[in-house]
This record gives structure tokens, C-alpha cells and sequence, in this order.
């Protein structure tokens, strides 16, 4: 997952965009603070969609799997 949050700052938004999706199937804070970041401040309206979208995705499988989490 490191090298996905890596390439949440590249330049070019189809590396963002795709990096923003694939940790939608990471259910790590660490992804999900990165995410949300994107989704609200990146340049590119497709990015912040599959940001959002993965925010949603990664929330989603945390109350799976910790039912004290208040998501």
C-alpha cells in the first residue's frame, strides 16, 4: 500500500485516479486519511470521485471488521 499512497501525489490524475480506486480494497487508516484528503482537495473532479468512492469502500469494510468502529 505504500507505493499507492505513494502515487496519490503524482502528477498526472489517471495515476491518482487508478492509486485511489486500488486502495478502496485496503482497509488501513493510514489509506483512508490519505483518501479522504484527496477526495476533497484534488485538482481533478475524477480523481476526487474515486477517492470518495474508495473512502466509502475502505469505511465500509472497517465496520466488518471492528464492530467498536463509529465510521
Amino acid at each position: 500500500a505504500a507505493g499507492l499512497m505513494l502515487a496519490l501525489d503524482k502528477k498526472n490524475k489517471s495515476v491518482r485516479r487508478k492509486a485511489a480506486e486500488v486502495l478502496g480494497y485496503y482497509v488501513k487508516e493510514p489509506c483512508l486519511t490519505e483518501l479522504e484528503r484527496l477526495a476533497a482537495t484534488d485538482e481533478s473532479d475524477e480523481v476526487k470521485e474515486a477517492a470518495r468512492a474508495a473512502v466509502d469502500k475502505v469505511k465500509n469494510k472497517l465496520r466488518y471488521f471492528d464492530t467498536d468502529a463509529a465510521l
